[in-house]
């Protein structure tokens, strides 16, 4: 029987807060990673995920900026206690303040997937695909073994 990990989603807020760290992994599984993120005032890239994701306000307000299919882009704003659903191949780009908390649901890279980011002024097909291995593992060789939320 697998274990059934509880977090205290306020506890882990509080303790990232405290240690200025920006992200609490709760567990990754082969099809699932959840992980608290702290909020960030300089992050504005967009990123795409080949799986949908879900993110659920814990305290907080954020700005979650996405592209339509045609590059429109618009803000859905999340408030404490809503969630949201983004589907796979989406660009968004989270913004929320650093004293902001968000609990993310994933499905982990794949062996060999890879993930997309954009950069301001690069035309999407000048986007550089980052390979999952060497991108996680700049995330824990920078974050101390926690995964940076992309």
């Amino acid at each position: 029987m697998l274990p059934m990990p509880v977090g205290d989603l306020h506890a882990i807020s509080r303790e990232l807060a405290e240690t200025g760290r920006r992200v609490h992994v709760l567990w990754q599984e082969p099809e699932t990673l959840l992980f608290v993120a702290r909020g960030r005032e300089y992050r504005s890239e967009f990123h795409i995920n080949p799986s949908s994701e879900v993110m659920y306000m814990i305290s907080g307000e954020m700005n979650l900026h996405y592209r339509d299919p045609d590059g429109k882009e618009s803000i859905q704003v999340l408030k404490a206690g809503q969630a949201v659903y983004t589907a796979p191949l989406i660009p968004h780009s989270p913004r929320f303040p650093p004293d902001a908390f968000l609990l993310v649901q994933e499905r982990r890279r794949r062996p060999g997937e890879q993930g997309v980011h954009e950069s301001p002024g690069v035309e999407r097909s000048e986007i550089v695909l980052a390979v999952a291995g060497a991108d996680e593992a700049d995330r824990q060789s920078q974050l101390g073994g926690d995964r940076e939320h992309d």
